[in-house]
């Protein structure tokens, strides 16, 4: 259906080149806004450190979900790959049929991707792949344990002139005792 998205960046922040950015969504589907700040060249001469927090209400055919989300990522590059680390708090109260629930997830996390393109702009011919690999477990600020793994790639390749093709996959499995307590949005 018909939405808008608003996005800012407030870049070169206190002079050390940390920034940030701002983005609010509103559609019949889903409104929400969530803000970043980062901190480059932290740990490491390319590693950037995020902070984010967001809030969501989601409203697709299946389901209905209010969500709070709070997180600090720390990405670098490594070996040729993007390597990021994050830890993630989500509250989430949702419904789904007659089912009802509130969630609250601890979600140490950790992703591997690389890009390899002709072009950053507008490649023709390039590979992307990325593998996922986020937990919690009960108890630990968690109402649910999990091990969320995932995958995906994409395959960009040229048919002549700017005519491209373009193939994406991804997936991956979520083991749990119990799917109950998990949001949808996971």
């Amino acid at each position: 259906g018909p939405g808008r998205r608003g996005q800012g960046k407030l870049g070169r922040l206190k002079g050390r080149g940390h920034h940030a950015e701002l983005e609010v969504v509103g559609s019949f589907i889903e409104r929400s806004a969530s803000a970043q700040y980062m901190v480059p060249a932290f740990g490491h001469p390319k590693g950037v450190l995020t902070f984010l927090a967001g809030y969501a209400i989601l409203n697709p055919a299946t389901s209905a979900s209010r969500t709070y989300v709070a997180s600090v990522r720390l990405s670098r590059r490594r070996l040729g790959w993007r390597e990021t680390f994050s830890l993630s708090w989500q509250r989430e109260a949702f419904r789904v049929a007659t089912d009802s629930a509130t969630s609250t997830l601890f979600l140490p996390g950790a992703s591997w991707e690389r890009t390899r393109s002709d072009s950053r702009i507008f490649p023709t011919s390039g590979i992307r792949t990325r593998l996922d690999l986020q937990g919690a477990h009960d108890g630990v600020l968690s109402s649910a344990s999990l091990l969320r793994v995932s995958a995906g790639g994409k395959i960009v390749r040229s048919l002549g002139g700017r005519t491209r093709a373009l193939v994406r996959a991804h997936g991956g499995p979520v083991f749990t005792n119990e799917v109950r307590p998990l949001p949808p949005t996971l």
